[in-house]
Parts: structure tokens; sequence; C-alpha cells
């Protein structure tokens, strides 16, 4: 995947020779941009190498090549050393709009989380603004200094996503076995996937993010559905493929997928909404609308409820995970806010012996046709 448009490896870069940043300088400056080069004079000079703490920079790197990067500082102009800022976002145009730019930011933003309780940035550029409030920063009005602010203070409700790698890391082989085959004991499940099935069939690539061991998407590979599954867990995604080698299982974030925008005729996403926040909910469904294709269809099941079930055990394995249930309404509102149009909405109880004691809710949705 790493040679592929896209397929970036975001990483901490704690050396940075200049070689490795011509290519960005020299596109920068010939669209009349000067802070790539600012960067690479800050930090040759020791001025700025983000290493106050707190401070990171990070690069999106494709074949061993620096094709993006994006850094973290203290706040020079809020006199608060609670207040970061995200500077200089730069991505090669030929790596633009295959989700580089949100994965950097997304980056920065984990590991400001802790040492800021507020993340503030300034561009005059319409299209990084998308950008930053598709991930959640919101416009601050009144200060030359910040045109866009997250606030972090409070509002990492969701798991660390390395505890959930972890996590599933850990339980992977129990999972696969005794969860592999449940779609047999699952009659509606089956019925909502077939009748998804018949309209994405033959219309291009299928992804069921957070797929886990893989039974979703070899369930659609049997209906003739061309799948990807996607998942946080590496060890799950050994499973997914032990078990389906047929089809193409990746290791991946749903709230930053490694894909262009429009690559997908579809998106199955079955219990795998249950790790991310309130306050992440609208960026992460904002995500999986970019890689729709105009039309494509998504299905989303969950818990409903309002509460957050942690489980520090599970089938005898140490973990360490939140488990959130969702309410429909409210759902339903974020899919619309996303750009979605929601289609149908079905609700039932759980099926005896085969899963946990609570209602189920799945929701259909198709991306708006005007992206």
């Amino acid at each position: 995947m790493s040679g592929e448009p896209g397929g970036a490896r975001i990483e901490r870069l704690r050396e940075l020779p200049d070689a490795r940043l011509a290519p960005l300088i020299t596109e920068s400056e010939q669209a009349g941009l000067r802070f790539v080069r600012r960067l690479a004079e800050e930090w040759a000079s020791g001025r700025n190498r983000f290493d106050r703490p707190g401070e990171a920079l990070f690069g999106a790197l494709v074949d061993g090549r620096l094709v993006g990067a994006c850094g973290l500082n203290v706040d020079p102009y809020a006199g608060d050393p609670r207040v970061g800022r995200v500077r200089h976002l730069y991505v090669l145009t030929a790596h633009r709009r295959l989700g580089v730019g949100r994965r950097l930011v997304g980056a920065v933003a984990a590991a400001a989380h802790g040492p800021f309780a507020t993340l503030r940035l300034s561009t005059a550029n319409p299209a990084a603004a998308r950008l930053y409030e598709a991930l959640g920063f919101e416009q601050h009005d009144g200060d030359v200094h910040c045109t866009h602010r997250l606030e972090l203070s409070g509002a990492r409700t969701t798991e660390d996503p390395s505890r959930i790698r972890g996590s599933y890391d850990e339980i992977a082989a129990t999972y696969t076995e005794r969860i592999f085959t449940e779609l047999a004991g699952k009659p509606l499940d089956r019925h909502l996937l077939n009748r998804f099935a018949e309209d994405v069939r033959g219309r291009g690539l299928v992804a069921d993010v957070g797929c886990g061991p893989g039974h979703v998407a070899r369930y659609l590979h049997e209906q003739g559905v061309r799948m990807l599954g996607v998942d946080l867990s590496p060890r799950m995604i050994d499973w997914a493929g032990k078990r389906s080698p047929e089809i193409e299982f990746r290791v991946g974030d749903m709230r930053a997928l490694d894909l262009p925008d429009g690559a997908l005729a579809g998106i199955v996403a079955f219990y795998s909404l249950i790790h991310i926040a309130e306050n992440e909910m609208g960026p992460t469904l904002r995500e999986l609308r970019r890689v729709l294709a105009p039309g494509g269809l998504l299905l989303v099941a969950f818990h409903i409820g309002e509460e957050i079930v942690h489980r520090d055990e599970l089938w005898g394995h140490a973990v360490s995970l939140d488990f959130r249930f969702l309410m429909p309404s409210p759902m339903v509102a974020h899919l619309v806010e996303a750009g979605f149009l929601v289609m149908e909405r079905v609700e039932r109880e759980r099926y005896p012996e085969v899963e946990h004691p609570s209602r189920r809710c799945y929701l259909l949705a198709r991306s708006s046709a005007d992206q």
C-alpha cells in the first residue's frame, strides 16, 4: 500500500535534513507560499525544532519520501503554555484529496491532548479551513492570530487508539473464534446485508470499517460484493486474512482512512462506531462521507442506549475498552449534518444466546450527490 497515492505513513520527525523538505519547499514557493521554507530555516538555525514540552513535528512518508508535514508548537501569540498551535501544514499536490492532510492534523491533535487544553491556528486558505472544520475546529473571529480553534480540555472522552488497538490485539484469536459465525444466528442482520449487497453489487469497492475478523466482509463477499476490510488492530487483520484470504484487509483508522475521495461504492460499519466519542462522531462520519462516491451507501449498526460499558476483562483476557451505546435520533442528526440522506431506521431486540443483551439499531443512509 505504501507505494500507492495516499498510502502515506505518518511518523514523528526528529531529524529534518534539507533534502527531505526540498520538494515541499519548491512546490509551495511556486504557489507563493514561504512557510515551508521558514520551517526549514527555523529548524536549521535551532530556533524551532518542535522540542519544547508538548511540541512535535509530523511527516507523511511514501516510499521513504516526505510528501507532507504538520507541526505542533506552544502558541506564541496566546501567552498561555496550555494553548498549542497547528503549524506549517503542507501536502504535495499529487498527494492531496487522499486523506493525508487529515491524518497529519489528526496526529497533531492526538499529540496535543494532555499537554494542551486548546489548539489554535490561522489560515486564509478556504480548502484548508474546510479541512480543519471537518476535523472539529471552530471558526474564531476577532483575533488576527487565530481563525480556528479546537477545545481539547475535557474533550477526549474516547479511548486512546493505542489502548483500543492493544485490547483487540489481545483478544483477536478468541474474538474470531466466538464471533466469526455469529451472523448465522442473526436473520435481520443477514436480511439488511442482503439488501445492502443488492444496491452496491457491481458498483465498485465496498469497505467494512472496524471489520474485526472480517465476518461481515466475508458475508458480503459471498453475495458478490467486492470488499475491503479495515481495522485498527493488526492481529484482527491477521485473523481476517487467514479466514478470508480472497479479500483484501488492511490496518487503518476509520477517523482518517487511507483512501482517496469518492473511492467507495459503500461502507458497512457494524458496531464500529462504539469507540467514537460524541465530540468525534461528526468528523468521523464526514470522513466516511469523504471516501464514499456521490450516492454511495452506508449501513451502520449499534447498541441503543446512553450508557458507557467499561470492560477490564473480556473472555478471560485483560483489556481496557469502553463500549458506547448510542441513541438513534442523535445518530440520525449526526448523519444528516455530515451530508447523508437517512433512508431507513430499523430497531430490534437482542437475539438470546447469540449476543450482548441490548436493543440494536440499524441506519441505512446514502451520501449526497452534491459532494
